[in-house]
């Protein structure tokens, strides 16, 4: 696994090899392609959330294409290890949060993020309590887009603050964008 593109293209990224389903670089690219071409200027200077994050290939690629900063969160020990390696060099830039995201989301619920990352282990019905909670705490700035990860099976409400952007299918993975408008 590696970062796609910007200034950190090519650096190799280091995960556990089990325990861990990390968003492919395939997918990473379309959806980094996604948000090029639709919000040409959020990632600059972004402030970025990724919840559920793993060894961070998501929010290091964001910062590698101009995100000022980014807050990882994970609850795992292991794969906090794996992240914390990742991103060395860039600590200034980074805010490592090990807690269940629902907790996580209650500590910083005050913070605003531009783009806010969720890739929760599949069918575990992650996903509808971690994006109520977005909308619920106003976490999204105005336009701010929150990218979804999850399972072809697993369908989740759309709050009301929230609208869905676009859902594209890959395989069993579902990418659903949504933005906050108001």
């Amino acid at each position: 696994m590696q970062i796609a593109a910007g200034k950190l293209k090519g650096k190799k990224l280091i995960y556990p090899a089990r325990g861990l389903r990390p968003t492919t670089d395939k997918i990473r690219s379309a959806v980094f392609n996604i948000i090029e071409a639709n919000f040409p200027d959020l990632l600059e200077s972004a402030n970025v959330c990724d919840i559920f994050a793993g060894a961070g290939a998501v929010g290091i690629e964001a910062l590698s294409r101009g995100a000022a900063s980014v807050t990882f969160i994970d609850n795992d020990q292991i794969t906090i290890r794996y992240l914390s390696k990742n991103i060395q060099g860039y600590e200034a830039k980074v805010n490592v949060i090990r807690l269940d995201a629902v907790k996580a989301m209650q500590r910083i619920k005050t913070e605003k993020f531009d783009l806010i990352f969720l890739d929760p282990p599949y069918n575990m019905n992650l996903v509808a309590p971690v994006v109520e909670k977005i909308a619920e705490y106003d976490m999204l700035t105005v336009n701010g887009i929150a990218v979804v990860e999850h399972h072809k099976k697993e369908i989740f409400p759309i709050p009301d603050k929230l609208e869905l952007y676009k859902e594209k299918k890959y395989s069993d993975t579902v990418i659903t964008i949504l933005v906050k408008r108001r």
